[in-house]
C-alpha cells in the first residue's frame, strides 16, 4: 500500500477518483480502478470515465504497474493494488502519445481557472479560429466543468497552474486536450 498526504497529491487523487466512481462509468469494469502504466520511461497514474481522461507522471511515486483502487480520508490518500483480477486495462498509449509530432496537435488556446464561467465559449472560440474549416463542433459543457475544478485554489493544486493550454488537431476522432503543469485531461468532441 502506498500513501500521498500533502495537499498537491491529495487533491490530484480526489480528481482521479471524482473519474472512477462517476455514474457514467459503466461502459468497463475496469474503468472504476487507476492505471499505473510505463510509457516512453516515465510512469503515469491514469484513469478514465470513457468520456473523459486524466493523468499524471508519477515517477517520484514508488508504484508498480498494475491496477490501484483509492481510499481517501480526510489527510490522506491511499493506492491499494488491485491483484487476482480478470480485468485488463485496454491500451491507452494513444492518449498518452498525443504529443508525437505525426498527431499534428496544435496549441490553440489557454483557460484560466479564473475563467472557468466562460471556459467553454472560450473554448470554441479559441477552435473557430484555429480551425475555420470546421463548421460545427460541439463540447460537452459538463465535462469541461469538471476538469475546471470549483475553487482556484483547488485547481492550481491540481493543474500545478492557474490556467491549462487547450491541444487539438481537428480530428474528428481526436480528444481535446486540456494540459497543466501536473495533470493532463482530455475530452471528446462532437462534430
Amino acid at each position: 500500500m502506498f500513501s500521498v498526504k500533502t495537499k498537491v497529491e491529495l487533491a490530484q487523487v480526489k480528481y482521479l477518483n471524482e473519474l472512477l466512481s462517476t455514474k457514467r462509468n459503466v461502459v468497463n469494469p475496469v474503468f472504476r480502478f487507476a492505471c499505473v502504466t510505463e510509457f516512453e520511461g516515465s510512469r503515469y497514474l491514469f484513469a478514465t470515465d470513457a468520456y473523459q481522461a486524466r493523468w499524471m507522471c508519477v515517477d517520484h511515486y514508488s508504484l508498480e504497474c498494475g491496477l490501484y483502487k483509492f481510499q481517501i480520508e480526510k489527510d490522506s490518500a491511499f493506492f491499494i493494488k488491485v491483484e487476482d483480477l480478470d480485468l485488463k486495462y485496454p491500451d491507452i498509449s494513444f492518449l498518452l502519445d498525443w504529443e508525437n509530432p505525426i498527431k499534428d496537435y496544435k496549441l490553440v488556446g489557454e483557460v484560466k481557472a479564473s475563467e472557468k464561467d466562460i471556459a467553454i465559449s472560450k473554448i470554441i472560440f479559441h477552435f473557430a479560429r484555429a480551425f475555420p474549416e470546421i463548421e460545427k463542433i460541439y463540447i460537452k459543457q459538463d465535462l469541461v466543468d469538471e476538469i475546471m475544478i470549483k475553487k482556484e485554489k483547488d485547481f492550481s493544486l491540481v493543474h500545478g497552474d492557474d490556467k491549462l493550454q487547450v491541444f487539438f488537431n481537428g480530428g474528428k476522432s481526436n480528444p481535446i486536450v486540456f494540459r497543466g503543469a501536473n495533470m493532463t485531461s482530455v475530452v471528446m468532441p462532437v462534430f
